[in-house]
């Protein structure tokens, strides 16, 4: 669920920016697609969360986690969250 919040987050901004994106989940495409100084927080590091949004999620089965994994993961993601509500919601 992090790594879906952090993908619609980016194609929010990618929305909101008029950039046309493919139907895709992978993270490190979407952010290439914004101009390189406009890269959410934690950059291309936000691809690791790729492999959580397919193989690992269907194929490969359950992934066991750690809780403190989970919430580092989770207070970055809220960084690209308010990074792209202050994006989405900013006037131009």
């Amino acid at each position: 669920m992090i790594q879906q919040s952090v993908e619609k987050s980016l194609k929010a901004v990618l929305i909101k920016k008029q950039i046309s994106f493919p139907l895709i989940h992978d993270l490190g495409i979407l952010i290439a697609l914004l101009p390189s100084s406009e890269y959410p927080p934690g950059g291309f590091d936000w691809t690791a969360l790729n492999p959580y949004a397919s193989v690992r999620k269907y194929e490969e089965g359950a992934l066991p986690v750690i809780k403190e994994e989970v919430q580092f993961v989770y207070d970055a993601a809220l960084l690209v969250i308010n990074w792209a509500n202050s994006q989405v919601y900013k006037s131009n």
